[in-house]
């Protein structure tokens, strides 16, 4: 109910005072009144709340791009992997080729048409690409050369010759290699024992009994301008078989050896197929990478990509690949 007093108390706050003689506190006053660290506590809180946000946000990008980095390690390492099994296991294919060759203990008596009939059921094309072809080089004493150049004339290749044609103590000349294509014609008849590189190889093969892979060379098959470098497997064939049990025994009973002639090129272009979208790519070093004599490449080395050296032992050396990952690596399927 609106009293008298209550309704002369009411017109004297409108008239801004109260009844008890006062005037009321303006609003702004009020507002002025409200404490400066309240304030402070007011703005501090959202801007906590940001910080924490771009904190929050930041962390789980680092976290995303360690995670993105560890996978395309890796696959960069799955990659290598791979290229460092394909080159051994294919060389390992190889090297079973020339064991299977060299129980072929007549390979010295062998004519022509017998070795290449040989040759061709092996079906070197289709299960060995790469290899340049299979050969046999005979050991041949001073005074058995007029001999055995007589005999293989006779055989199928009236323009035999052993060359180089200088005298010397004993000859080790290629008698057979297959297929008979122009590259391997031109080799018949050449004596690898008088080059340094093949040499070191060949005597190294026949003390030991085992594979033995040459150095970097220039294959007499390169009669082409363009020439690639070139390698050569040896395993060394005895007299009677099997190996001898000492390095004396096996240089008396050396009669030649089983081999395989290869363009690192064609090689190892072989090894990693066709694929148009290669994940990695290397550089193959016959010795360390820095220094080495380079056998093949894939391509230059690109600026700032993920890279390892893999060490490749095979038939007494050792290989260096340089392999490094290639755009393909971080694309997505």
């Amino acid at each position: 109910l609106c009293t008298p007093e209550r309704a002369t108390a009411a017109a004297a706050v409108g008239r801004g005072f109260l009844p008890w003689g006062g005037r009321p506190a303006p609003v702004f006053a009020y507002r002025r009144a409200v404490p400066s660290d309240t304030r402070s506590r007011t703005l501090a809180f959202p801007v906590v709340v940001l910080l924490v946000s771009v904190t929050a946000t930041a962390g789980v990008l680092v976290s995303v791009r360690q995670a993105v980095r560890r996978q395309d390690a890796d696959r960069f390492h799955v990659a290598a992997d791979r290229v460092q099994d394909s080159i051994q296991d294919r060389l390992a294919t190889y090297i079973a080729l020339l064991r299977a060759t060299a129980g072929l203990r007549d390979a010295a008596a062998m004519d022509t048409r017998a070795f290449r009939q040989y040759a061709e059921r092996l079906e070197m094309q289709r299960r060995y690409p790469g290899v340049q072809g299979i050969g046999f080089s005979q050991r041949i004493r001073a005074d058995e050369v007029e001999p055995v150049v007589n005999r293989l004339r006779a055989s199928g290749n009236p323009t035999f010759r052993i060359w180089p044609d200088q005298p010397r103590d004993e000859y080790h000349s290629i008698i057979h290699l297959e297929p008979p294509d122009q590259r391997n014609l031109a080799a018949l008849g050449y004596d690898m024992f008088t080059e340094p590189t093949r040499h070191e190889a060949m005597a190294r093969a026949r003390d030991t009994g085992e594979p033995a892979v040459s150095g970097v060379v220039t294959l007499v098959q390169e009669i082409d301008e363009a020439k690639q470098p070139g390698f050569l497997i040896y395993l060394p064939v005895y007299e009677g078989g099997g190996v001898p049990g000492n390095v004396e025994a096996r240089r008396e009973r050396l009669t030649g050896f089983v081999y395989s002639p290869f363009r690192a090129g064609d090689l190892f272009a072989g090894i990693l197929g066709s694929n148009p979208r290669p994940r990695a790519g290397f550089e193959l070093y016959d010795g360390p990478a820095a220094g080495g004599a380079l056998l093949y490449r894939t391509q230059r080395l690109p600026p700032r990509a993920q890279q390892t050296e893999r060490q490749i032992h095979v038939g007494g050396r050792a290989w260096t690949a340089r392999i490094f990952a290639l755009p393909a690596l971080t694309e997505t399927s």
